[in-house]
């Protein structure tokens, strides 16, 4: 992979040129667990970044770059570690999204977030369940209309949630 300069002021004021290869390696510290965590910038996930020839990467495909080759186009680069600050070489390898995917179904790193739980959720287990105890069809206090308005939901959403189509965990 090319060099490519970073401008950075020394001591003096005077302008240093650092290759990129130096500043990837300032801004790794290794770990005991074999992991060499990235401590550069990073974004909401963990995962690092660094900007070579003016584009930014993910320092993990850097590092992956600089020891093996070339990444193929479509193919991502999968920690082994399941850290996303993690760069060692040693720890990374190629795969599809549905690699990616399947290796976190594996280790149990899929979460469903469902109910309460969601932060999107606009009723409790408790509401849902006095839901489903009071709808009597076509009624004009316990049907879908009026429940609906009762529980600021759309009266498509109180069906569901009858016909287990929402909230099925209860």
């Amino acid at each position: 992979m090319p060099v490519s300069p970073r401008t950075r002021r020394g001591n003096r004021g005077r302008l240093r040129l650092i290759p990129v290869d130096q500043r990837f390696r300032i801004q790794v510290v290794k770990i005991a667990e074999g992991c060499w965590n990235w401590i550069g910038a990073h974004d909401k996930d963990g995962y690092g970044w660094i900007s070579v020839n003016k584009e930014q990467i993910y320092a993990h495909r850097y590092s992956y770059t600089v020891s093996y080759g070339p990444i193929p186009e479509s193919v991502q680069v999968l920690h082994k570690c399941d850290n996303p600050r993690c760069v060692n070489p040693d720890h990374l390898f190629l795969g599809t999204h549905q690699d990616n995917m399947d290796d976190m179904l594996q280790k149990g790193r899929k979460r469903t977030v469902c109910g309460e739980e969601n932060g999107t959720a606009k009723l409790t287990e408790e509401q849902v369940n006095e839901i489903r105890a009071r709808y009597i069809p076509r009624h004009p206090i316990h049907g879908c209309n009026a429940m609906a308005r009762e529980f600021g939901i759309g009266q498509m959403e109180v069906s569901r949630i009858i016909n287990r189509k929402r909230w099925k965990h209860i």
